[in-house]
């Protein structure tokens, strides 16, 4: 932090925040903890405890050390710095945070002027493994201090105008569930078939899924059968028979209405006959997390695989001659990818432009016919069919990692549409999304908006430029001087003085070569 300091406008002086405010440092108590209500006193730990709505306890102390009282200012102190809140009733202070009690100044006055000033108590964390201020570093922190009317009538123009910002993003926050709903809503309605029912009235003549279905089926079992035809011609081993021959027969019970034109199959038949089109990554001492690397062949996991949506993620790799022995679990452009194991259910599909790469342990990929199935059809079916929902999470397994396997994968349950009428729902889908996407950007700019406002106000009203000054109060240096003389302190000059901020070099410059936080 700057030692440099703006001037104030007149009758503001400039002062330590030990100067105005009793600071009050937590510490870990020693007695018993509960997460029962009303069994002791709250305990405020850290930045999870303070919330953009107040303190938000989740554990309580038998014996409480630091206290802070109603009205404190509650601010973190320890690994994320700065987060600040009114305390509203007592509350025992952990190592985390500090209470600072404003005494004779305006309390909500110092809370907004730090609530303005999180970066510069950031800078004031010094440690290695977490970031801590020491109480030295608050003690002299700089505060400018405005004549008491003025600090009341500065808090009151700030909430007025913070009102309307509360206003706006109460109201920003209401479109994310929304925008939810709406996506839902927007695959729900492409595989009932409500999205297309104009188009289908449209076109009354297109092949039926379940005549697609069976054509496949008979041009499958012919190229089958030539393989093997071919293969005793030249004495070699004739071919595996693929599992895809026959359309299986479907365990659908109390299922909505498809259309007319469609069908219902399974994900292992819409897969193409070719070996392992419905596959996982390599398990066990075949790939060890050990073998990932910075360089090489990209390996795909859980956060490469988002809703709807592939991402780089965090890149891990493998060797090229690790890749080698693990060629058959090669992740094909356009396949659909499944997240099976801890987060169940999140599809994408594979970019067709995709570098080469394998599939982890955590995700299934499903390699489609494209002869019977859109890749986009089914990934958004899978993500998004309230039926296909409905069978996926009612066969997950597991408790601390919930998961499905290979068999429970391909034996769901899928509503096919006609193949023409598979582009039209994903070209639809897509479309939609897309509006929902260009909501929420808009809704992230304008919550950005919002916040540098409120920056731009709290900035402005501590220059003394956001209310008209009286002439006829009384300065903040008489003020301070009273402050001064109740604690036995001596007054403050229109800045803090010289020696505090030597004084706080002092101390940052010992514990960084201690590594020590201080107290």
């Amino acid at each position: 932090m700057s030692d440099e300091r703006n001037e104030l406008p007149e009758g503001w002086v400039w002062a330590s925040l030990g100067r105005v405010a009793t600071l009050n440092m937590g510490q870990s108590p020693k007695g018993t903890f509960t997460n029962d209500v009303g069994e002791g006193v709250p305990l405020l730990g850290g930045a999870s405890d303070l919330q953009a709505g107040g303190p938000k306890p989740t554990r309580y102390t038998s014996r409480p050390t630091k206290v802070c009282r109603p009205g404190d200012i509650i601010v973190c102190v320890r690994a994320t710095i700065g987060k600040i809140v009114k305390a509203d009733r007592e509350y025992c202070l952990g190592r985390g945070v500090a209470g600072i009690g404003p005494g004779s100044i305006n309390g909500d006055f110092l809370r907004l002027y730090l609530t303005g000033q999180i970066e510069q108590l950031e800078g004031l964390g010094t440690g290695t493994t977490f970031k801590q201020i020491s109480r030295d570093d608050l003690d002299v922190f700089p505060v400018p201090l405005a004549p008491l009317p003025e600090q009341r009538r500065i808090v009151a123009k700030i909430e007025a105008l913070f009102e309307q910002s509360r206003t706006t993003r109460q109201a920003l926050d209401r479109v994310p569930p929304l925008l939810k709903k709406f996506r839902q809503s927007v695959l729900a309605a492409g595989f009932r078939g409500d999205l297309t029912r104009d188009w289908r009235e449209e076109n009354p003549n297109v092949e039926a899924a379940s005549i697609l279905l069976g054509r496949v089926c008979t041009e499958r079992l012919r190229h089958y059968q030539e393989q093997v035809k071919r293969a005793k011609a030249e004495r070699q081993r004739p071919p595996r028979r693929p599992a895809q021959l026959h359309h299986p027969e479907l365990g659908m019970v109390n299922v909505d209405e498809l259309p007319a034109s469609w069908a219902w199959t399974t994900v292992e038949f819409l897969a193409s006959p070719e070996p392992r089109s419905v596959q996982s990554g390599p398990f066990g001492s075949n790939l060890h997390h050990s073998e990932f690397q910075d360089t090489g062949i990209l390996a795909v996991g859980i956060d490469n695989v988002l809703d709807g949506r592939f991402t780089i993620g965090s890149q891990h790799r493998i060797s090229f001659e690790k890749y080698e022995q693990l060629k058959k679990y090669t992740a094909r452009p356009l396949d659909v990818l499944m997240t099976v194991m801890a987060t169940v259910g999140r599809c994408c599909l594979a970019p067709e432009d995709l570098e080469p790469a394998i599939i982890t342990k955590h995700v299934y990929r499903i390699s489609v016919d494209h002869q019977l199935c859109e890749p986009s059809y089914l990934m958004n079916a899978l993500r998004g069919s309230p039926a296909v929902q409905e069978q996926l999470y009612g066969e997950i397994q597991g408790v601390t990692r919930p998961g499905i396997n290979g068999q429970i994968l391909k034996r769901l349950n899928i509503p096919l549409a006609p193949l023409a009428e598979q582009r039209v729902i994903t070209s639809r889908i897509e479309t939609l999304l897309k509006q929902a996407e260009a909501i929420e950007a808009a809704v992230e700019a304008t919550r950005q908006r919002a916040e540098k406002i409120e920056q731009s106000i709290l900035a402005r009203a501590f220059r003394g430029e956001l209310v008209l000054q009286d002439p006829n109060d009384e300065p903040a240096s008489v003020l301070l001087g009273r402050i001064g003389t109740k604690r036995g302190m001596p007054g403050a000059s229109k800045r803090p003085r010289p020696d505090d901020l030597g004084k706080r070099k002092h101390h940052a410059a010992r514990r960084k070569a201690s590594g020590g936080f201080g107290n």
